[in-house]
């Protein structure tokens, strides 16, 4: 007896002390990577230490056999670590195991041990090393499902594959197998949809959640638990969509009601559908989108659909730019995305080296925030990712990069925090996005030091580059130029946010897409107007904007 209430205390030990909790998990995959291998340790104490626990601990068993499954699996798709956390499902699997299951698995422990005396068996275990990794939250896993419900949104997922670890966007072929949802979480997913006005979502996650519940061998959740919910679901969506519409801020439904007998679609104007609608609204000036409507193209975009018309297509072209002569032996490889306003990307433009540098100086990713309408910084689930601040000082390969980009786009980067910012270096999670916004009128939260001074002036231009492939999804989409980038690994992207007379440049409004499967790294320098002086003269037109020459 005194054997079995000395391992507890040691796997008590082990589980408490090494949830020194962080927020936000779900917001990085280096942290869900992070996760995983730590994972794998405490399985491996658990493992030893079983066989010694005398009795019954259901919990403890119940979390090794979900936790082997999904390791047999891992092993037999010969994935490596970052590819199989990538996938949406896994890490949701994953998440979920790390709060639920160990919440069940210290309750267990502690009954187990509560009227014992444990002065001398805790002395006996001070020699254990421990580990204070962080483990996610409650939050997270709610982070996770709203992730979750935003991808069916955005990428309208099949979400009868989807519950079944398949990724499938309508339309296009099935690819991407993962582990599959049980009913319990398609029910928790479905809840998270309804809760963030997505009705219609919800409703398919709840059906889904339905026949799954009916397939299952060992059942998570019952049809009596379930049904309510749905039906709950299926009269808001009807309501709303008669009330309001099929679209606003804040709610989504479908156009027709499920209800047919009771409910009756409002006669609105709903979204643009088809592409002559939303070609109308891509404007040739600074014309300001309603928030549905971006949205709307926003997505598309974000599917890939092309909204610009040939006509606005045909006159772009790629070169060979020698800007300067470092670059006369090996020519920039230019691509022009649009001429209005002008966006270009610069392929290949990073090696391995310049990457490796970047992601080992990002160390510390702290959430990722944005302006708040009331006033300073937040952050919220219209930005989902982590990033860290990386100073070129004492690292003569990110300070030569530095170089390279001045070089590249004619700009003065020097002194550092005032012709440009230190780079931002930034990883995505599950969904991870930002939604449209502009890089101008912005000044950077969470600096390593103090802010930039005042009189550097506002953010002339922006550098973005890719610092891994997405498999799918994660592109930079600009709502109102109607066009998409690509991640490329080592691919950069640069446009400028003010025209020649300081005034921001409305139409460069952009937006992360969420990222359906893989592992997003991006870093961004932005470059401060003050230090352009001689560089980027201001024109006496009001409407000039700058170009690449």
């Amino acid at each position: 007896m005194k054997e079995t209430t000395s391992v507890i205390i040691w796997l008590l030990l082990v589980l408490f002390l090494r949830q020194n909790t962080c927020d936000d998990v779900f917001a990085a995959t280096s942290d869900l990577e992070n996760l995983l291998l730590l994972e794998m340790d405490i399985v491996r104490d658990l493992k030893e230490m079983r066989p010694q626990l005398n009795g019954s601990f259901s919990a403890i068993d119940r979390y090794l056999e979900e936790y082997t499954k999904a390791k047999e699996y891992l092993d037999s798709s010969s994935m490596s670590y970052e590819t199989f956390i990538g996938h949406p499902v896994n890490a949701f699997h994953l998440i979920r195991r790390m709060v639920i299951s160990y919440r069940e698995i210290k309750k267990a422990l502690l009954n187990a041990t509560a009227k014992g005396n444990l002065s001398r068996i805790i002395e006996k275990t001070k020699l254990v090393t421990l580990d204070d990794t962080a483990l996610p939250t409650t939050t997270d896993l709610s982070g996770a499902a709203n992730s979750i419900a935003v991808l069916q949104s955005a990428y309208r997922l099949n979400v009868s594959e989807f519950v079944r670890g398949n990724i499938q966007v309508i339309g296009k072929e099935l690819n991407h197998v993962g582990q599959p949802l049980n009913a319990r979480d398609c029910l928790f997913i479905g809840k998270h949809a309804f809760n963030k006005g997505l009705y219609d979502r919800a409703v398919e996650w709840l059906k889904a959640c339905l026949q799954v519940a009916t397939e299952e061998d060992e059942l998570t959740a019952k049809r009596k638990e379930i049904e309510p919910f749905l039906a709950t679901a299926i009269r808001v969506h009807d309501e709303v969509l008669q009330k309001k519409g099929p679209l606003g801020k804040g709610w989504r439904t479908n156009t027709e009601p499920f209800n047919k007998k009771k409910y009756k679609a409002k006669n609105v104007k709903s979204s643009p559908k088809t592409r002559e609608e939303i070609e109308d609204l891509i404007p040739t000036n600074a014309t300001v989108l309603s928030e549905q409507d971006e949205l709307e193209i926003f997505h598309r975009l974000c599917r890939g659909e092309q909204i610009r018309t040939d006509m606005q297509l045909k006159d772009l072209h790629c070169k060979l730019f020698k800007p300067h002569p470092y670059y006369f032996l090996q020519p920039i490889k230019l691509e022009e995305i649009s001429k209005s306003p002008i966006i270009t990307a610069m392929k290949d433009f990073m090696t391995d080296q310049e990457i490796s540098a970047l992601k080992t100086a990002a160390k510390k990713l702290q959430r990722s925030q944005h302006t708040s309408r009331f006033g300073g910084y937040q952050a919220s689930d219209k930005r989902t990712s982590k990033q860290a601040w990386v100073t070129h000082r004492n690292n003569p390969i990110i300070k030569r990069f530095t170089d390279k980009i001045g070089w590249a786009v004619k700009l003065n980067p020097y002194p550092e925090n005032f012709g440009s910012e230190y780079f931002q270096v930034a990883n995505y999670g599950i969904g991870g996005r930002y939604i449209p916004h502009t890089d101008y009128g912005n000044t950077s939260p969470l600096m390593p030091e103090k802010d930039l001074p005042f009189h550097s002036g506002e953010r002339i231009a922006t550098f973005m580059a890719y610092l891994e492939d997405v498999p799918e999804g994660g592109a930079t989409a600009f709502t109102l130029a109607g066009v998409s980038v690509w991640p490329e690994k080592g691919s950069a992207v640069f446009w400028f946010n003010l025209k020649t007379s300081g005034e921001g440049d409305y139409r460069t409004r952009h937006g992360g897409c969420p990222v359906l499967k893989g592992s997003k790294w991006i870093c961004n320098k932005w470059f401060h107007e003050r230090q352009q002086l001689f560089h980027r003269p201001c024109s006496i037109h009001k409407e000039d904007i700058f170009g690449i020459s």
